[in-house]
């Protein structure tokens, strides 16, 4: 009861020093976050998974199996060094 009422004195959530109006300006937040981070997380679990399974109707955010064969697959056929090296040169001349 007592911390119920020093909760409304204050308007502060108790170990946070946040105010409680601020705390729907958060979860809003915390939720565009989640938004904006989820083809990330897809993107790099797909990485990991087999071809097999990269283009299933069920969602699968973690991998049946695991494999590094997508990058090495990658980096063995593909001039991908020589890519890296074209952007750095053209964000150097460009700054």
């Amino acid at each position: 009861m007592a911390r119920a009422r020093a909760l409304r004195l204050s308007g502060r959530i108790p170990g946070t020093g946040l105010a409680l109006r601020d705390v729907p300006t958060w979860l809003v937040g915390m939720f565009f976050v989640l938004l904006w981070a989820a083809p990330f997380v897809w993107m790099v679990s797909t990485s990991f998974k087999p071809p097999s399974q990269v283009l299933t109707q069920d969602i699968e955010w973690v991998p049946r199996e695991w494999t590094l064969a997508n990058y090495i697959k990658v980096l063995t056929q593909y001039p991908v060094g020589r890519w890296a090296l074209n952007s750095l040169i053209v964000a150097a001349a460009s700054t």
